[in-house]
């Protein structure tokens, strides 16, 4: 009735409007784009009075709702007060229908995951008694990024699901290239879906073949292709990893999700990254490499032996036509692959040294489950090796060694351990080897790009009162301004209202006791619509998905049918892929599309999104292309910022000319860096990865707020603040060109560490950000080069020398409290 009553005076007040029409003001704060602007206001237009066949007359008060400067701080602008957090549009801690676990190993767990206790999350290992070898032993996890799924080997794992919720009738699991929305209505059908199916609802355990999900992927996104030399097995040279986000959502009796659908789990699927080092000084433990005594087959036993022996150097004869025969010994119990590499420079014992050495001929692959790998524990075992195929001189140095690779600590990386070096003299007189120089080692540049960090911005907080600000994106009529009234019945109906030019913050604040206008009588429902914060946050999230999709599908679109030397007939899938790729390219950028400020956030890489997507699609490296991307950035600029501004977002006035003020919007912490060709020719790709991490020393256990976090994670001292930071494209560059990539950080919230099985809260991640002092920043940069051999005859060098690259990757590092602006 109350409303009803408010709608009535509301219409009488337009019928007498001649008598009392003063300034206008919204129900509503508005601040000019210069807050320390205090000019007069704008009068109203005069209209010529009539007569009012209404006995009551209905008072327009000019509105005032205390303005406050945006630039002022509405909270602690670098520390989030945590009474505020109710308020919060990104809020990452939600309830859920079921808590999934993945297997961190191949092979089914024996347990089934706990509620109340935590599973082991860094794999034990169990021994093989009829072998020296142990095997991981699987176990279910929720902690983030803990399973991962090596392409080539097993690509099933086992899942199960603990079920939070006794309502569900049904379950869905679904497997996507893109991170889930947890507020998407579209949640069935959601970007980047790569595979779904449905289960009962008393389901514990069930697998998911990633092999089939991996093969939709590299369908839609163009994959490099290896073409390695006959005698080189493997592909090691260029490691990749990808992420698939898995969830399950259970369901009620009218298919509708229990709680929120979740943002899944994260796999890690691909090749294995080499394992960082935990010390800062490098010491190598080689173990022993055996060889028999003589060049021929081993004999163990007669008058003619040939044992196995720990030799350093041997004399290898042409003319006697037999291989020469090794085996290694002490080598880790955990080895699950082993590296046969023959090279003409005595390789060394770095990291990655073992990847693709520098000189190297010959590369033998021996993987666990074949039959060589497990005859290798024989002490009579041995494999032969024939360095005569290996040259066309009559005389050579060659060095021989084993490489055991295991899995490293954390999940998807690879350490490696090397066996001692044998060398290798080849020729059939030994006063000929005797005088033989191996090549002399040459450096040489690698085709890599300049890399720096411009800065590092940390998070801007929204404002404790966010839902209630407001901007005008399109100077609103007198009919639009009076939404709730149909417009036929609004004077001056389509004129523009004064003081409601493009850029005018507004906002929504309670009228005070002694207002008599016509927004006391509204602001029940401008308060009903604010109450239900979840409510709000689901509509505006609803309102950017759709203003974000439909910019990707116009840009993508114009970008398809402009797009020169394009088939027609093929214009239609290229508009499919470029919407997949401009996905990718926003995922890369850890930009979420759900954040109402999304434009803001994206066209600092507009560049960046361009030149991924025109790279990821095939077309060459051309200075034409190159200002196709410069043209495609500022297109994607456009369209998003035309999609945000549309003026259709939620408010309680169901106004079309505002959006949310940017300004009293939560926006993530980020980096600039910049990267630069110097080079007279097209840069090579990279992926950049990195974490943001700390250690707290034993002294710190004295500081209150640095022990409850340690004890809340099982005593450890080691604490991750903002996600991973995995697969950011760094795209190929001509000439000359520069290019800026902003890297948005994502909080380390609503998901588990990989070794503790307690999700990390928003409280936890606020202590962390507020009270761990500092953070360190470290990132690298692995381009995908061809071997510096290689490498050398496309620049037409000498064959003459042996050839390794100066360097071959880019690193950043800083160290700072990560609520400080950071400038190198």
């Amino acid at each position: 009735m109350r409303k009803n009553h408010w709608a009535s005076r509301a219409l009488l007040f337009l019928l007498s409007l001649f008598l009392i029409f003063g300034t206008l003001s919204a129900c509503s704060t508005v601040i000019d784009n210069d807050p320390k602007n205090d000019e007069d206001p704008i009068d109203d237009p005069i209209v010529d009075p009539v007569d009012d066949p209404v006995e009551e007359v209905i008072k327009v008060e000019d509105l005032t709702y205390f303005p406050k400067d945006p630039e002022e701080p509405i909270i602690d602008v670098k520390k989030l007060n945590f009474d505020s957090l109710s308020n919060r549009f990104i809020f990452r801690e939600f309830s859920s229908g079921v808590t999934l676990y993945a297997s961190t190993a191949p092979g089914k767990p024996a347990k089934l995951p706990s509620k109340t206790l935590a599973s082991i999350l860094i794999n034990p290992s169990i021994s093989n008694p009829t072998t020296p070898f142990v095997d991981p032993v699987p176990v279910y996890s929720n902690g983030h990024r803990t399973a991962f799924v090596q392409k080539g080997g097993d690509e099933k794992r086992w899942f199960a699901i603990v079920e939070n919720n006794s309502n569900t009738k049904k379950l869905v699991w679904q497997v996507s290239e893109h991170p889930f929305n947890n507020a998407d209505s579209n949640w069935k059908n959601p970007a980047g879906l790569l595979g779904s199916g449905e289960l009962e609802a008393q389901t514990k355990e069930f697998t998911i073949d990633f092999r089939n999900m991996y093969g939709l992927r590299v369908n839609r996104i163009v994959s490099r292709v290896f073409t390695g030399l006959s005698m080189i097995q493997g592909d090691y040279l260029n490691p990749k990893q990808v992420v698939f986000y898995v969830r399950v959502i259970g369901l009620d009796e009218n298919d509708k999700p229990i709680g929120n659908p979740g943002y899944g789990l994260e796999i890690l699927y691909g090749d294995r990254l080499t394992q960082s080092s935990s010390s800062s000084i490098p010491f190598v433990l080689l173990y022993d490499l055996l060889s028999t005594e003589k060049q021929g087959n081993p004999m163990f036993t007669g008058e003619f032996q040939n044992t196995l022996v720990k030799n350093t150097e041997i004399h290898y004869q042409p003319k006697e036509k037999s291989p020469w025969h090794f085996r290694p010994e002490g080598y880790p119990k955990t080895t699950d692959t082993f590296l046969i590499q023959v090279t003409r420079i005595k390789p060394d014992s770095s990291l990655d040294g073992w990847r693709y050495p520098t000189g190297l001929i010959y590369q033998k692959e021996i993987k666990k489950g074949s039959e060589l790998f497990a005859n290798l524990p024989t002490t009579s075992y041995s494999i032969p090796i024939d360095f005569s195929k290996m040259t066309n001189t009559s005389t050579n140095v060659f060095y021989i060694r084993f490489v055991a690779l295991s899995p490293g600590s954390v999940p998807g990386t690879v350490k490696a351990n090397y066996s001692k070096v044998v060398k290798v003299n080849y020729g059939d007189s030994k006063s000929e080897i005797t005088y033989f120089v191996p090549p002399e080692v040459k450096k040489i540049d690698a085709n890599i790009p300049q890399v720096k960090l411009v800065e590092y911005e940390p998070i801007q907080w929204e404002y404790f009162d966010w839902m209630y600000w407001y901007e005008v994106v399109r100077q609103p009529t007198f009919k639009e301004y009076f939404s709730f009234i149909p417009p036929e019945q609004v004077p001056l109906g389509s004129e523009l209202v004064p003081g409601y030019e493009v850029g005018t913050v507004i906002r929504f604040t309670p009228p005070s006791e002694q207002d008599e206008s016509w927004i006391k009588e509204a602001w029940d429902a401008v308060s009903d619509y604010f109450s239900d914060i979840v409510s709000f946050v689901a509509k505006v999230t609803n309102w950017v998905s759709k203003a974000y999709a439909d910019a990707k599908v116009g840009l993508a679109k114009f970008v398809a049918q402009n797009l020169p030397l394009i088939p027609d007939k093929w214009r239609d899938d290229l508009q499919k892929e470029l919407e997949k790729l401009i996905d990718y390219g926003l995922v890369t950028l850890g930009i979420p599309p759900t954040l109402p400020n999304f434009d803001d956030l994206t066209k600092m890489g507009t560049d960046y999104l361009a030149a991924t997507a025109l790279t990821q699609l095939g077309l060459p490296d051309t200075d034409f292309n190159m200002d196709t991307i410069k043209d495609l950035g500022k297109g994607i600029s456009k369209e998003l910022n035309q999609s945000a501004s549309s003026g259709s977002s939620p408010n309680p006035l169901n106004w079309t000319f505002v959006r949310p003020y940017s300004k009293a919007l939560y926006r993530p912490a980020y980096m600039h860096i910049e990267i630069t060709n110097n080079t007279k020719e097209v840069t090579a790709p990279g992926v950049l990865e990195g974490r943001i991490h700390r250690t707290l020393a034993q002294s710190e256990m004295a500081d209150g707020n640095k022990m409850t976090l340690s004890a809340s994670f099982g005593g450890t001292k080691y604490f991750e603040l903002f996600l991973p930071v995995k697969n950011v494209v760094i795209p190929r560059l001509v000439p000359g060109q520069t290019m800026l990539v902003p890297i948005y950080l994502t909080e380390y919230t609503g998901h588990a560490y990989p070794f503790h099985s307690k999700t990390v809260s928003q409280n936890e991640f606020l202590s962390m950000y507020n009270n761990l002092d500092y953070f360190e920043f470290d990132f690298k940069i692995n381009y995908e080069l061809p071997n510096a051999q290689e490498y050398s005859k496309q620049l037409k060098l000498s064959q003459d020398f042996a050839y390794e690259y100066k360097t071959d990757q880019s690193n950043i590092y800083f160290k700072i409290q990560p609520y400080d602006r950071y400038i190198p």
